[in-house]
């Protein structure tokens, strides 16, 4: 194993210096309502989901309603805006150990643009212990652009011993068409590995070969004793999924400690916020932890 995360460091290293190879820019063509649906179809026909593993957010209220969800599969995460991103990048976390739970696998790649870096801060080790991710046991790789993100994915994806992958996708890049994420789903269903496509400041519509699309904002929380920071709440929408179900949208709280998604707890009135001391929404912004600002 150790010989095989060796290689995969290498070659992501490789691509980090624009050097990697796997995926190339097309040009993209524009579709109408009608070429939208034809895309979708064709998509859901060719990428159908592998693997038997499954993984739920092990809350009743969304299990019964979206039901298993499977590992072998592209997830695509969307935050709501901008300033949401850091809350669509905890939520993301919180899916991969949910992802990984009953996988037998603990280790997981992370794929970040410089521009999600510059404008969210760093990967942060005690946040990612807050939110319940042993830091140890995630490959952590910085590319210049979006092609450089999904070659770097891909290779993440394909490689023995991962069990999940995320990859954070900055606006809307060229590379990033249906064909793309066709080739994410096809390497996750190869892989049994979970892939977690995350997007910011992405335009609505756009096809995707995903097994569900979800948008995210970051929710109110409730700070627990003396003042400290709550758990992480995410206001949660699903926009589409391969069974046709229904946009619905939910609040769900992460539980760090039990690793799952709960109903959140009841908010409660907090004191005013030192104007030195910057906080998301209601105070704490889920993945706020996880993130170190940087410069």
């Amino acid at each position: 194993m150790g010989d095989v995360l060796a290689d995969l460091r290498r070659s992501l290293a490789a691509i980090e210096a624009g050097r990697g190879a796997g995926l190339a820019a097309a040009p993209r063509p524009r579709l109408d309502a009608h070429g939208f649906r034809d895309a979708w179809e064709r998509s859901r026909s060719e990428t159908s989901d592998g693997g038997e593993g499954s993984f739920s957010f092990g809350m009743a209220s969304i299990d019964a309603r979206v039901g298993p969800m499977p590992v072998g599969a592209l997830h695509e995460i969307r935050a709501a805006s901008q300033n949401d991103g850091p809350a669509a990048g905890g939520f993301t976390i919180a899916l991969m150990l949910r992802a990984m739970a009953g996988t037998g696998t603990r280790r997981a790649a992370i794929v970040r643009q410089s521009m999600t870096a510059a404008e969210f801060g760093e990967m942060h080790g005690a946040g990612l212990l807050a939110l319940g991710a042993d830091p140890g046991e995630l490959l952590l790789a910085r590319t210049r652009d979006g092609l450089g993100s999904l070659q770097a994915g891909l290779e993440a994806l394909r490689s023995p011993g991962i069990g999940a992958v995320a990859i954070e996708i900055w606006g809307d890049p060229r590379a990033l068409d249906l064909d793309a994420t066709r080739r994410l789903a096809v390497a996750a269903r190869r892989s049994g590995a979970a892939a977690f496509l995350l997007r910011v400041g992405a335009p609505d519509g756009a096809p995707s070969a995903a097994h569900a699309r979800w948008r995210v904002r970051a929710g109110v929380s409730t700070p627990l004793a003396a003042g400290a920071p709550g758990h992480p709440v995410f206001e949660i929408e699903l926009l589409r999924h391969r069974a046709g179900l229904p946009q619905q949208t939910w609040r769900v709280e992460w539980s760090r400690d039990a690793r799952t998604f709960r109903d959140p707890s009841i908010p409660v009135p907090v004191a005013a916020v030192s104007p030195h001391r910057s906080l998301g929404a209601g105070g704490a912004e889920p993945g706020r932890h996880a993130l170190r600002r940087a410069g």
